[in-house]
């Protein structure tokens, strides 16, 4: 950081992870309104953040909802996407998933879903220490917390839609 100008005299360090701050003591109300979902087990897919200057590699989103709605077509595969052109392209891609269009609490969502698939952000980091279930397609390079909880057996990468599958 000091790189960037910051003096080392203003950089605190310390041993714990924002995500951990967000969920600390905090219980969300379970109720997601608008959102209409059968009673089959829930798998919620985030989109990487396709405009991030830090992102090297792209991911093939289309592939990953395609393979687990054919795979797994006893689930409710809940897709949240980031931009309007985003959603608007995967609302194309099949009929039998559930794109949300509108912003919707994370701590809600996170509470209904039985597997969260993510990319090492935020949402992937948050779910983990939810203790759900978390598989991420890591595209981040050196993204350190997820390393850590994937070492911890707390999230699980994968690379390509077989290894998605497998851990499934």
């Amino acid at each position: 950081f000091t790189h960037y100008g910051i003096s080392e005299n203003d950089i605190i360090r310390y041993k714990s992870m924002d995500e951990y701050v967000i969920i600390k003591n905090k219980s969300f109300d379970s109720s997601i309104s608008g959102i209409k979902l059968d009673k089959k087990p829930i798998i919620l897919l985030r989109t990487f953040e396709s405009q991030a200057s830090y992102i090297t590699k792209k991911v093939d989103m289309t592939e990953f909802i395609r393979v687990i709605s054919k795979i797994f077509p006893d689930i409710n595969l809940v897709i949240l996407g980031r931009y309007t052109k985003e959603i608007k392209n995967l609302k194309s891609i099949t009929d039998n998933v559930t794109v949300l269009d509108k912003v919707v609490d994370s701590g809600a969502i996170l509470s209904k879903c039985d597997i969260f698939i993510g990319s090492g952000g935020t949402m992937t980091i948050e779910a983990a220490l939810r203790g759900i279930p978390t598989i991420s397609y890591s595209i981040v390079p050196g993204y350190w917390d997820e390393e850590y909880l994937a070492s911890k057996k707390l999230i699980v990468q994968i690379k390509n839609s077989k290894e998605l599958i497998d851990a499934i």
